[in-house]
């Protein structure tokens, strides 16, 4: 196996990709653009026609084609929502008159709200959304991205149901699974226990060795992301027998990233077994054991 400082010397040499979500967005606003303007003209017929019988008709249309569509959270109405503290998976447990109420109150303050201010109410709102809820999906990439390469280096996913203990070459991403492995292995993780019990990422096992991982995609420094390379050193900064803690943090500037912080992290590789790498670097890794 390769050692912390060859890991991070083949990190800084072999850059990692920038982060490109795998699927075709160019023509998707167009696409969908009708779906925006449907839902918006269905929450003024709603909301504005007398007949009770009529109302009904559209509240169920609004309902099946809208509230329970996998393209709801990219409408504002959603975002609207979240001003009550409502998310998507709360609004299927209230009840189909607080729903309506909703709807009322949403054509009230937004809707017909741009049109007493001639504002145009504009279905770029859906992109928008769309890419604000796309930054979301990284967290779940990484486990994604950490899995396919463990997979592809021959370890097999760990399964509770079929043995309680983790045997070597198995791997876990699951929060429930990786806590069980770690009471049941005594691994003490004591950076979970000054962190708010948060879990790692992932864990596997190698030659009767615990790996335990972190991984974050950051593109740029300052705020939060500064915040989050802060916790990655804080990571492995912890030691534990026959323990490996690994921060990774997938960038295509990680070389700076390790330069702006190279002084505490020299010190902390020099007085441990853990690992600091990129993603390209964590490929390599997992190739030499």
């Amino acid at each position: 196996m390769l050692k912390n400082k060859e890991i991070l010397k083949l990190s800084i040499e072999n850059k990692d990709e920038i982060f490109i979500e795998n699927i075709k967005t160019e023509n998707w606003l167009e696409n969908n653009i009708n779906f925006y303007k449907n839902f918006i003209d269905l929450v003024k017929s709603f909301s504005t026609i007398e007949s009770s019988s009529e109302k009904e008709k559209i509240f169920k249309k609004i309902k099946k084609d809208f509230l329970n569509n996998e393209m709801f959270s990219y409408l504002d109405f959603s975002s609207y929502l979240f001003t009550f503290n409502i998310t998507k998976s709360v609004l299927k447990s209230i009840s189909e008159s607080e729903i309506k109420k909703l709807l009322n109150l949403y054509y009230i303050e937004r809707i017909k709200l741009y049109e007493n201010l001639n504002i145009p109410i504009n279905s770029a709102v859906m992109q928008i959304l769309k890419d604000e809820h796309s930054s979301r999906k990284k967290g779940k990439y990484g486990q994604k991205e950490i899995s396919k390469i463990l997979l592809e280096n021959n370890f097999k996913k760990f399964d509770y149901l079929e043995s309680e203990k983790i045997k070597n070459n198995e791997f876990s991403i699951k929060e429930q699974e990786i806590s069980e492995i770690c009471k049941k292995e005594k691994i003490n993780f004591e950076y979970k226990k000054n962190n708010l019990n948060k879990n790692p990422d992932f864990i596997f096992k190698f030659d009767n060795s615990f790996f335990i991982g972190e991984h974050k995609y950051l593109k740029e420094f300052g705020g939060a992301q500064s915040k989050q390379i802060l916790e990655t050193i804080k990571f492995i900064s912890y030691n534990e027998n026959n323990i490996y803690y690994i921060s990774i943090i997938e960038s295509f500037i990680f070389e700076k990233f390790f330069e702006k912080n190279s002084g505490e992290l020299n010190k902390i590789l020099s007085e441990s077994k853990n690992f600091y790498c990129n993603k390209e670097g964590f490929k390599k890794l997992i190739n030499s054991l």
